[in-house]
């Protein structure tokens, strides 16, 4: 392994260096308002391009696609970025010395995002199980009732 040193025992003084050469909280706080203020306006831009989209008579609907469609590579695609992750589990970490690996991060991604895809493949199957016959052919919106209930099995099958 590369990076083994991340997961060695430091010395009390190496310790300290590290812990000084860390960024403040308000700093990482700024990254991830930052990032999620990029994130609003990509979101912005597909729903301005979807509206244009409907007006010129496409259709706007995104369906469920198959789990083949899941796996492909796209610069496009939608997920977690590495470093978002990791400012997660370094906040819920108890012990400050624990230190992660970029491919662990990227691997802790991925799984987020196909956890995110499988979730919303349950909950709008299961939706479509809950409503009335005549409805079964429109648009699924997924309501948070039908995640919870789908959420004890997904956890489970994860």
């Amino acid at each position: 392994m590369e990076d083994d040193e991340d997961f060695d025992s430091f010395s009390e003084q190496e310790r300290r260096q590290r812990r000084k050469e860390k960024r403040p909280a308000q700093d990482l706080d700024d990254e991830l308002e930052a990032e999620l203020e990029e994130d609003l306006r990509r979101r912005r831009i597909h729903a301005q391009r979807e509206r244009q989209a409907a007006a010129d008579g496409s259709s706007s609907t995104r369906h469920v696609q198959d789990d083949e469609d899941d796996d492909d590579e796209g610069s496009n695609q939608p997920g977690f970025r590495p470093e978002t992750v990791q400012a997660i589990f370094k906040g819920v970490w108890t012990d400050p010395g624990i230190k992660a690996q970029k491919d662990a991060m990227e691997l802790s991604a991925e799984f987020l995002r196909l956890f995110t895809i499988e979730a919303l493949h349950r909950t709008a199957a299961y939706q479509r199980e809950q409503e009335d016959e005549d409805l079964k052919d429109e648009e699924t919106l997924i309501e948070l009732d039908s995640l919870e209930a789908i959420t004890p099995q997904l956890l489970m099958d994860f």
